[in-house]
Parts: structure tokens; C-alpha cells; sequence
């Protein structure tokens, strides 16, 4: 829980976005291994949530954060949507959708002075598993 916790907050400390690239639509599993764990303490969720907020600027309080495996594009592994989760809600949506395959859209890569600073993205469609 700790790494995670590390990694959010590292994506979004003194970071700012200088440049950004337009990717589309990215197809993979949705990962719940180490995505939950952040959330069952909510203070640290709040945190780490509110830090990627002001890195993208969202209007999100919160926003949503997944990963996505299997994905072939691999300097995204951390996805995050100006859509304002809470911790119960996070942790519901990871249960919900955990596992399946996804397709995210309106996907953008973002770099800042200090390099690659993640991934956004503006919407999702679970695929079919048949």
C-alpha cells in the first residue's frame, strides 16, 4: 500500500505538464492489484488524488486513477479521469470492474520538465469478454 501510495504522490509532486499527445483509444485489463489498497486508508487516497488533481488540473476533487495491463503502451501503466471518485466509490468501481477488459478513450500521454508524468483519459467501455 505504501508504494502506491509513494508513486502517486511522486507522479505529482512539482511536476507540471509542459507538453501533451493525443494517443485515442487504448485497450487492456483493468488492474485492481495495488489500486484498492491506497484507498482503505482515506486520508492517503484524498492525498494522493488530490496531488494528480492539481498535476492535470482537473475540476475532480478526486479523481479516478486505474491501471491497465496487457495494454501495449507501456509508458502509460497509471490512467487517470477528471471524474471525481471517493474512496468507497474507488474502491466499488475496482471491485465492479476489476479484471475485464476495457477500452479507454479520449486517451493523452502528458510530459512535464522533469519527463513522462502519466496518463489521462475521458472515458471507458468494458469490452466484450466472449
Amino acid at each position: 500500500m505504501f508504494a502506491a501510495l509513494c508513486t502517486q504522490l511522486a507522479q505529482a509532486e512539482g511536476r507540471r505538464i509542459t507538453r501533451s499527445e493525443n494517443i485515442g483509444k487504448v485497450q487492456g485489463i483493468l488492474i485492481t492489484k495495488g489500486q484498492a489498497q491506497i484507498a482503505e486508508i482515506e486520508v492517503f487516497y484524498q492525498t494522493a488524488a488530490r496531488n494528480l488533481a492539481e498535476l492535470y488540473g482537473f475540476e475532480a476533487e478526486y479523481p479516478l486513477t486505474v491501471g491497465l495491463g496487457d495494454s501495449g503502451l507501456r509508458t502509460c501503466q497509471q490512467y487517470s479521469m477528471d471524474k471525481s471518485y471517493n474512496a468507497e466509490e474507488f474502491l466499488e468501481f475496482h471491485k465492479q470492474y476489476g479484471g475485464l477488459p476495457v477500452e479507454l478513450q479520449g486517451v493523452q500521454r502528458h510530459y512535464g520538465v522533469a519527463g513522462r508524468a502519466g496518463c489521462t483519459f475521458t472515458g471507458f467501455n468494458v469490452l466484450d469478454v466472449n
